[in-house]
């Protein structure tokens, strides 16, 4: 047995939550890439910026704006060329 994981954190997707401690930006970026599909274009100095909350069951959209508000950035929306989301 492993002591000092946190079983309740790692486990918490199992739940519609997505549960993050002192997790550089870049690792939320992959985790919410996996879980909605969408890519993050970010400055690559913010990527070791941490961040702390738990997201639950909400929209991509939503996520994104609650990781960026906690990390006092700003965000866009990007057209993607080859994509359809009329």
């Amino acid at each position: 047995m492993r002591r000092g994981v946190d079983t309740d954190s790692a486990l918490a997707w199992l739940g519609g939550r997505l549960t993050f401690h002192d997790t550089p930006l870049a690792a939320v970026r992959a985790t919410l890439r996996r879980w909605y599909d969408v890519e993050l274009v970010v400055d690559p100095a913010l990527d070791a910026l941490p961040f702390t909350g738990t997201l639950t069951e909400v929209p991509a959209r939503e996520a994104v704006a609650l990781v960026a508000a906690a990390l006092g950035l700003r965000t866009r929306e990007l057209d993607v060329p080859g994509t359809d989301d009329a």
